[in-house]
């Protein structure tokens, strides 16, 4: 059952994200009745598919905002912005139910009540009082009238498994009725394969889990269950109209006859509460599975990457295995065994990129909340939603990119006077834009506000001794300032800022990812965060080279230019190289490691590294090779380290570090 609960629970989140998507929508076209319709197919899916999971409160609190839904597009109920913060608010309610399993705390248990009370002077429903749902442990989905459609594999023989026991065991669950089909598009000439299936329809004491437990063999594609929503005479009537045997082996009212007669009288007396609507949708009819797409959880899919790894570092080890035995078939083998583990590495890391679109809800949200809270008028334009990053990286970037929008609205977008009074449009604009870029992905958040305040921002850094008060600073040194843990310009402590936990943190964060950070603004114009982040973090392509006695892996993301220059080309000083009309400074490894220098060397290497608008040069002694490096991550006495972001075993055994091209910018 846990299995099963945990499916739920993700395809309720799916749900409920999919529901506050949706009305943010409808809060911006409250005329569209596409979206009216959306959000009651999604409230009614929720709905039904709680209770028989235990999710008791859930289902009351969808019920409520179903109901007042219900009412809204059938233009029995005029939308207000009162209904839409309580929506907004039973959203929020709906994933903290999820969230914590329905256990709540006292101050959690308080909102829950407050919401409820409010969604039930809305719903013509007479809903049970909350006291009985929170203690409604003991309902349970029995005593209930099912629709089960069984339609084996047509090589379920060759499973050694006989359909006809589970029939057998269906008819002992209650009473029942039921029908036999055959599938004309399977041939059974052979004997072996199965052409029938069935419909039945049961009822008795009867749980969920005791009718699930007899197609535990099965695959779910092979079965589906349905339940009815209640037994009212509507209801019913819908029930029987989308059953499989109607109007090929029975007519619906000799059908529904039947079942009133013989079943049903097990089921009246019960209250509505009681009826469970298990079913996916009321019109799903079990067909020949044709959905392309699984589910498949993260944790799979790290273990899968785990393997690629260590078959990237098999491979570097057959590949130093052939070059030193010089084999022709062997070197084309590895070659070739090259492409294959490749080709897999790619297949893998793509399975597990997921859209931006995955964090829009969220985005979405918070504006139009702050806007509120704020009394500022603000629009959200998104664009490359449909870029795609790791799932890690997208679950780890989430926070920082709500605090860059959060900050801008806060910080950087004016109230609607200030706006007309510097010539603007009254609603501000925050921008969010996605993009790949090489091996990269750059993600921009950009507002149309006031700007930055150098001036500002350079007193504070006075006024808190970071810096002197004669220091001399470019723009975008001033603007480093705001990346200072503890920096803060907020005027006072609120709900939304000024409490010293900020943009520090952002920067922590996306360093941590080997990604970067960078600010522009313009007064009066506004601010624009810009972020740069690799595809993955488990694989990097990298040159290896050669640093006197360490062996080095330098990321080929950011690499320009290499380029072999006599030894003695550079002096021991102020290392420069004229590169793309620009004077590019020039660090040697071996200097900054306190490395012994290699003697009687005749040339060096210069390796070219951009990283955003920057350019600097490194010097190594040579370059070994380029490969995929599998990046693992540095021990405890490596912690304090600054130069490296972790190391890789190569093909021979050894091990090599992976640069901190990031940490170069510092020096």
């Amino acid at each position: 059952m846990l299995e099963f609960q945990q499916k739920y629970i993700d395809d309720a989140g799916e749900l409920i994200t999919r529901l506050e998507s949706e009305l943010i929508n409808f809060e911006n076209d409250r005329e569209n009745e596409t979206i009216i319709q959306e959000l009651f197919r999604v409230m009614h899916t929720l709905k039904g598919t709680s209770a028989m999971f235990g999710f008791i409160r859930i289902e009351a609190l969808t019920h409520l905002l179903e109901d007042i839904y219900d009412l809204i597009r059938n233009k029995h109920l005029t939308i207000n912005q009162e209904i839409l913060n309580l929506t907004f608010s039973g959203v929020d309610l709906l994933k903290l139910l999820l969230s914590e399993r329905e256990n709540l705390n006292e101050e959690q248990e308080h909102s829950f009540e407050h919401v409820f009370s409010l969604a039930q002077k809305y719903s013509t429903k007479k809903s049970t009082p909350i006291s009985s749902i929170i203690k409604s442990d003991e309902i349970v989905n029995k005593n209930y009238l099912y629709r089960v459609i069984f339609k084996p594999d047509p090589g379920v023989l060759q499973r050694g498994i006989k359909p006809h026991t589970i029939i057998d065991e269906l008819k002992s669950l209650g009473k029942y009725i039921y029908f036999e089909f055959v599938n004309p598009k399977v041939d059974n000439t052979d004997g072996i394969t199965f052409n029938k299936y069935y419909e039945f329809f049961l009822a008795g004491d009867i749980g969920i889990d005791a009718i699930t437990d007899v197609f535990m063999f099965f695959d779910e594609s092979e079965y589906h269950i349905v339940g009815l929503t209640n037994s009212s005479e509507t209801a019913l009537t819908d029930f029987i109209s989308n059953a499989i045997c109607v109007g090929d082996k029975i007519e619906a009212n000799d059908l529904k006859n039947q079942i009133e007669e013989n079943l049903l009288i097990t089921i009246k007396k019960l209250p509505d509460l009681i009826g469970r609507n298990i079913e996916k949708s009321q019109k799903q009819v079990l067909t020949d599975n044709t959905d392309d797409t699984i589910r498949v959880s993260a944790h799979k899919l790290d273990k899968l990457l785990n393997l690629v790894s260590e078959l990237i570092i098999v491979h570097a080890q057959f590949e130093n295995h052939s070059e030193r035995i010089q084999d022709e078939r062997l070197i084309k083998s590895v070659k070739d065994l090259s492409k294959i583990s490749r080709s897999f590495r790619d297949e893998i890391l793509t399975t597990r990129l997921i859209p931006i679109a995955f964090i829009a809800t969220g985005m979405q949200r918070l504006v139009r909340d702050l806007a509120q809270k704020l009394g500022k008028e603000i629009e959200l334009i998104t664009e490359g939603l449909q870029t795609e990053l790791d799932k890690n990286i997208i679950n780890r970037i989430e926070n920082p990119i709500m605090h860059i929008i959060r900050n801008c609205i806060d910080h950087g977008l004016e109230t609607p006077e200030e706006r007309i009074n510097s010539d603007k449009s009254p609603i501000g604009v925050i921008r969010f834009i996605a993009f790949y870029s090489g091996a990269s992905v750059f993600i921009q958040v950009q507002d149309d506000g006031r700007g930055i305040n150098t001036n500002y921002i350079f007193e504070k850094a006075v006024s808190k001794g970071i810096i002197k008060y004669d220091s001399v600073l470019t723009n975008k040194q001033i603007y480093d300032l705001m990346f200072i843990p503890g920096f803060s310009t907020a005027a006072e402590i609120t709900e939304v800022s000024g409490r010293g936990v900020g943009l520090d943190v952002v920067k922590k964060v996306i360093t941590e990812l080997h990604g970067e950070i960078n600010v522009d603004s313009e007064t009066g114009l506004g601010t624009s965060f810009t972020l740069k982040l690799p595809l993955t973090l488990s694989i990097v392509d990298a040159l290896l080279v050669h640093v006197n006695e360490y062996k080095i892996l330098v990321p080929t993301g950011n690499i320009q230019i290499c380029k072999y220059l006599p030894s003695d080309f550079f002096g021991d000083k102020d290392l420069q190289y004229q590169f793309d009309k620009k004077c590019v400074p020039v660090k040697r490894l071996s200097s900054i490691f306190s490395a012994h220098e290699a003697t009687g060397k005749e040339f060096e290497v210069l390796i070219i590294i951009a990283i955003y608008d920057k350019l600097f040069g490194i010097l190594v002694d040579k370059i070994v090779n380029s490969l995929q490096a599998v990046i693992k991550p540095l021990g405890e006495m490596h912690n304090n380290q600054p130069y490296f972001v972790g190391a890789s075993q190569l093909g021979d055994g050894s091990m090599a570090y992976i640069l901190d091209t990031n940490f170069l910018l510092k020096i």
